[in-house]
């Protein structure tokens, strides 16, 4: 994908103003200048490319009905002692109602009204087709579950353009797919159950992920102020689900979240992935925990219903540890989630990664955000109001460039007195790394300016500057006693 640029006629408090992003993306500047907005208009650009948290904000929004408003349809049948069923996808409504959600979704949890032009952000395909995909995809596999109960199945399209089917004959009501259904059905009626048990079989959510997932040239997830607390609220609501009532009280919670921060639900949807990662023990969750282990400063491991988190010989449950350890697993685990999906793009969206860590770790962080760009294909775009932060990445980018990152490493490491992560020169090298600094343009109005890392470096604004005022004052303060 190319570069994507931001052209921006009004946004918050930014005007007439255009913002391009890297492979890490870099933006400063002082509190209410359109930081955080840059990055919100950036998670709106790249959608649908959040096919978990963006596909749970839309389904919230789909009525409580098992065939949403009509998107998926079922007829069944008896013909002497044979049961059969049709299974319908309405290609054209799902698509339709994927664009009008969507947007209700951006407006209710993301910007307030703005005029920016998108540029380098193109889907894969139109939704029309991502749809018709993802119904010939989730039918077939649909399918084969229902061959292997013993049924006879065949794909159909009465209307390529309107709707996609499968039709089943030969089906057994108390198979084991279908059985658990019956007893739902009014009056343990058998064709009442199959067509019950077929439209949770081919749940909404699923559709509509699967849909955006086709239509999304990349992958994003944004890990919104709160990591810590997402991954509290996660804990209790879903890791794992053990009763009906508990799962009631995570869509409320989802549906809410939507309501109000779709970036926020981006971040929980994206560590619930993360946990089942972890769980799994799959290789995406492997190569997160590897990558963040020096920021961990220990390590996490999934448990029914909890996170365990090990350290010097001592293991204690999430909840009880310290601020370090639930901000570093939230975005560990957001990261894993990401890892798990496959794509050629992914992004990661990171308002303040410092939140919560001591200074020394803010380095640590730097360097592990930049692995994950050069070594991982993950593009970061974060805002910071950390000077550490932002002169470790930058001095690293640097000195890769300059091919001197092995002395700058073992000099860090020697000065912080802990492990740093090892970095791929020639990878670091290669990637594009972008500083935005939002600036004054006038009464009450900001713009950004791109700075080079060597501008930035000689003078972060309004960090660095702030630094140096500071220990002025408090070198007058030392003078003047």
């Amino acid at each position: 994908m190319a570069r994507v640029t931001l052209r921006i006629e009004e946004l918050g408090p930014l005007r007439r103003t255009e913002a391009t992003f890297g492979d890490v993306t870099v933006i400063i500047g002082w509190p209410n200048t359109g930081k955080s907005y840059l990055l919100r208009a950036l998670y709106e650009a790249l959608a649908p490319g959040d096919s978990r948290g963006l596909a749970s904000c839309i389904t919230s929004r789909l009525g409580d009905a098992p065939s949403a408003g009509g998107l998926v349809k079922v007829e069944a049948w008896r013909r002497g002692e044979e049961y059969g069923a049709r299974i319908c996808v309405q290609l054209k409504g799902l698509a339709e109602t994927l664009e009008k959600k969507m947007r209700e979704c951006h407006r209710a949890g993301l910007l307030p009204p703005h005029r920016v032009e998108v540029h380098g952000v193109k889907r894969s395909v139109g939704l029309d087709e991502a749809a018709r995909r993802a119904a010939l995809e989730l039918l077939g596999e649909l399918g084969e579950d229902l061959q292997r109960e013993g049924a006879r199945v065949s794909l159909l399209s009465p209307s390529a353009e309107t709707a996609v089917c499968l039709e089943a004959e030969g089906l057994r009501p108390k198979a084991r797919g279908l059985g658990r259904w019956l007893s739902l059905a009014r009056g343990g009626n058998e064709l009442e159950g199959i067509r019950f048990g077929l439209r949770l079989r081919l749940p909404p959510w699923r559709l509509v992920e699967r849909t955006l997932a086709h239509a999304a040239p990349a992958r994003v997830v944004y890990a919104a102020y709160g990591r810590s607390v997402a991954a509290q609220i996660l804990l209790y609501s879903s890791m794992p689900v053990p009763d009906l009532g508990r799962a009631i009280e995570q869509d409320v919670l989802r549906e809410a979240l939507g309501e109000r921060s779709l970036p926020f639900l981006s971040l929980y949807e994206a560590i619930a992935g993360g946990y089942l990662e972890l769980h799994r023990g799959t290789e995406a969750a492997k190569k997160a925990l590897e990558v963040f282990k020096p920021l961990l400063m220990g390590r996490v491991e999934a448990v029914p219903g909890d996170l365990v988190y090990s350290w010097d010989g001592a293991s204690i449950s999430i909840k009880y540890a310290s601020a370090l350890a639930g901000e570093a697993s939230a975005l560990m685990l957001a990261v894993a989630g990401l890892l798990s999906q496959n794509s050629g793009e992914r992004w990661l969206l990171i308002e303040e990664p410092e939140a919560q860590l001591h200074p020394a770790l803010q380095a640590i962080a730097a360097a592990v955000l930049l692995k994950l760009a050069a070594e991982e294909n993950i593009k970061v775009a974060l805002t910071t109001h950390s000077d550490i932060l932002a002169t470790v990445m930058l001095d690293l980018a640097a000195a890769a460039r300059e091919r001197r990152l092995g002395k700058a490493l073992r000099e860090l490491r020697e000065l912080l007195g802990i492990d740093v992560p090892t970095l791929d020169e020639k990878r670091l090298r290669s990637i594009d790394v972008h500083v935005l600094y939002t600036e004054e343009a006038g009464a009450h109005a900001y713009r950004v300016r791109q700075l080079s890392i060597e501008e930035a470096l000689a003078e972060l604004p309004g960090l660095s500057d702030t630094l140096l005022n500071i220990a002025r004052w408090g070198l007058g303060q030392l003078i003047t006693r």
